[in-house]
């Protein structure tokens, strides 16, 4: 590998921390197009020359020994010595010392570098100590203090493969073999092998280009310096603009320090590291940005100055800019690209973390195999049907996979278990032959062996069975580490208000509270305090809606012609919370923050009526909800979170509902089946009152972590 590169380089030697580098890249990036580019960007390689070292196979398998602790070992093995004695002369002299002592000059025993074996799955961290970052100043024996990975999807996500397989050990003993789905490409078809050397070709001209000017301008000729470019060239050349600011960013304060490359939607939230996220903008106007996104620090028209000049300045990227930029990101788009490479670090760590079950025997035992090849196998196997949805749409002749049935990656589990090395092997010398015969089909349906006889009716009987495990949020218990509060969430909303009582239109009006004039919204005018104002105002919004002008425009210009910037808007809440400050001189009233959960009682007469308990209410210590203190008979039936499991039968018999929304308000909460995994609507949402789910028989029941099915007692 570094004869290839090097003779690329015109034989320069390269250092060992660039061929570290290059290792772990080949080891880790799942993408080869990526690969090749970062080859060819970083080391200046030709596309061909970049493609053959890609290309290069490693030795399989790994050391014992994280490199961190290699190099430390290297460097007591280099700088220490030991006085020995030779046997012939006589003479003292000083040795080198061995590998034993050196590990035992770090506090170490050699032989406990060995891989780990254990009964159960212990805490990543304790396992994969060179995957973590510890933090000294947490709690004793907390994870955080034991160390934990920085991504925290994958923090979540093997914490969460711990819980599954000790409870599958516990229940049916440790398994014989572990096979699990690596994210991961097979081969790439012709056609995206040609799109492949289309962008890199466009990707090397391009920065060919930003090379020789980043020379010319005299500025070094690195990764951050030719994105500044790239960045810059992406504006309008007649609107080179802060797209937060509207000043002009000229070229020469790109390297000056007056411009900033700022993540549109903030890292610490999406993870989302790429080019569509970036813009450059002035380095005050980043500051007053923060780690926040557009919308979270601008409204009204300064925020749709913002979001209009994205659209010129970035029509791809002016989504970003939208208030609901964050909900568009989490439901589907770049989100996707993320959460393929969060799998990918997933996997690679899962893999070597369930070694740690069989010690030195873990490469026989633990078998990672291509997603890709799960996808072809499922098709050919016939199991994308097997849950029902007839309507999916068509996928190279087949049924494409449904997601949204939580079970679909039950049949994803199944075909990973039954696929073996020769079966992998199998389909690449397939999908080979398929490309270099340019057959429509990489395989005809009974070419492959099936998984045993009568699998399809097997795997259907038992997803019918199937109940889904949803993690419920009932927040963190009282005395958990590190926590001093029951649950987490907003505590309250934050406008303050003031308490009044007054009536619009027969609605009585519990709340007062001030609002620019120019973000009123219509229903908010019908709620305006000075009923001349009111009318005033509404008259304004018929005219401006006749005439086909925007709202915020006319309110505007009607505040500044009569200059009034805050008019006073009233509202009605059921719920409410007062505090006070400056030791009981002020008083305001507050909207409580999110529902932590619904309490169900029995009245006296049998009747089941909610109450709901507010974040706000479950982090004080002196709080108990009203219909204990009103009736010392009315007994709980049971308390409800949001992803709590209730099995009711609503006349189609006994089945299993996962709580969605809680709407003590309303007197009843809304639900879904616990199979459904696609994204809601409004229409999608199952509704029930108290008094419905006490018609239904409606417990609270836990799904273990591997579908068992235990009632829940009262509370």
């Amino acid at each position: 590998m570094e004869n290839a590169i090097s003779s690329a380089l015109s034989g320069e030697a390269l250092p060992r921390d660039r061929q570290t580098d290059i290792v772990e890249n080949l080891l880790a990036e799942p993408d080869e197009d990526i690969l090749v580019t970062w080859l060819m960007e970083e080391f200046g390689l030709e596309e061909k020359a970049a493609t053959a070292a890609g290309s290069v196979r490693l030795p399989q398998g790994h050391g014992h020994i994280g490199r961190s602790l290699l190099s430390d070992i290297v460097k007591e093995m280099e700088s220490g010595s030991l006085e020995t004695e030779d046997p012939l002369t006589g003479e003292i002299y000083l040795r080198p010392l061995t590998y034993d002592e050196a590990v035992a000059r770090l506090d170490l025993h050699h032989s406990d570098l060995k891989a780990g074996c254990f009964a159960r799955l212990p805490y990543y961290g304790e396992a994969m100590a060179r995957h973590v970052i510890s933090n000294p100043d947490a709690p004793e024996s907390s994870q955080e203090r034991i160390g934990r990975v920085p991504n925290p999807t994958v923090h979540i996500a093997l914490n969460q493969m711990r819980t599954v397989v000790n409870a599958l050990i516990e229940t049916y003993g440790k398994p014989a073999k572990i096979h699990i789905e690596l994210a991961r490409e097979l081969k790439q078809n012709h056609r995206q092998k040609q799109e492949a050397i289309r962008r890199n070709r466009e990707n090397e001209a391009a920065n060919q280009r930003r090379n020789e000017e980043l020379r010319t301008l005299g500025f070094a000729d690195t990764y951050s310096n030719r994105l500044l470019l790239r960045l810059y060239e992406e504006l309008p050349a007649d609107e080179r603009v802060c797209v937060y600011s509207g000043t002009p960013i000229s070229k020469e304060m790109l390297f000056s320090g007056a411009v900033d490359i700022d993540h549109i939607l903030p890292r610490s939230k999406t993870l989302d590291d790429s080019f569509a996220n970036k813009v450059l903008c002035t380095r005050e106007m980043n500051r007053i940005k923060g780690n926040r996104s557009p919308a979270d620090v601008w409204t009204g028209d300064r925020l749709q100055d913002v979001v209009e000049r994205a659209w010129r300045l970035f029509p791809r990227k002016a989504w970003r800019f939208q208030p609901d930029a964050l909900d568009k990101f989490t439901s589907g788009g770049d989100f996707i690209a993320r959460h393929l490479t969060d799998s990918q670090h997933i996997a690679r760590l899962a893999k070597e973390y369930l070694g740690h079950l069989y010690g030195e025997d873990r490469n026989r035992r633990v078998f990672a195999i291509p997603g890709r090849l799960t996808a072809m196998l499922r098709a050919m196997w016939g199991l994308n049907g097997l849950l029902g949805d007839h309507n999916r749409a068509i996928a190279d002749g087949e049924l494409a996979k449904s997601r949204d049935d939580h079970r679909h990656h039950a049949v994803d589990a199944f075909v990973i278990a039954c696929t073996n090395r020769a079966i992998l092997q199998r389909v690449a010398t397939a999908v080979g032959r398929a490309e270099a015969f340019n057959l429509g089909r990489w395989a005809e349906k009974g070419e492959f062996p099936e998984p045993f006889e009568g699998y399809r009716v097997t795997l259907r009987d038992r997803l019918d069975m199937m109940v889904i495990s949803h993690k419920p949020d009932h927040g963190l218990p009282p005395g958990a580490s590190g926590n001093s509060h029951v649950t987490s969430g907003q505590l309250h909303e934050e406008t303050a208000y003031g308490a009044v009582h007054e009536e619009i239109r027969g609605k009585i009006m519990n709340l007062v509270t001030r609002k620019p004039i120019a973000a009123l919204s219509e229903r908010e005018i019908g709620q305006v305090r000075d009923l001349k104002l009111r009318e005033a105002l509404e008259e304004v919004a018929y005219d401006a809606k006749r005439d086909g002008i925007r709202l915020t425009d006319a309110l505007a210009n009607f505040g500044e012609q009569n200059g009034i910037r805050r008019v006073r808007v009233l509202k009605t809440e059921k719920y409410t919370i007062n505090l006070s400050h400056g030791k009981g001189r002020f008083h305001k009233t507050y909207v409580p923050g999110a529902n932590h959960c619904i309490e169900i009682f029995s009245t006296p007469e049998g009747k089941w009526c909610g109450e709901g308990v507010s974040v706000f209410d479950a982090n004080r210590k002196d709080f108990t909800p009203a219909w204990r203190v009103q009736s010392n008979d009315a007994r709980l039936v049971m308390r409800l979170h949001k992803g709590d499991t209730i099995e009711a039968n609503f006349g189609d018999g006994r089945r299993y509902y996962v709580v969605r929304k809680l709407s003590p308000a309303n007197n009843r909460i809304e639900f879904v089946p616990h199979l459904y995994a696609g994204k809601l609507g409004p229409g999608d949402y199952m509704q029930a009152a108290f008094s419905k789910l006490q018609k239904a028989g409606a417990r609270l029941v836990r799904v273990d972590p591997i579908g068992r099915i235990i009632p829940v007692g009262r509370g």
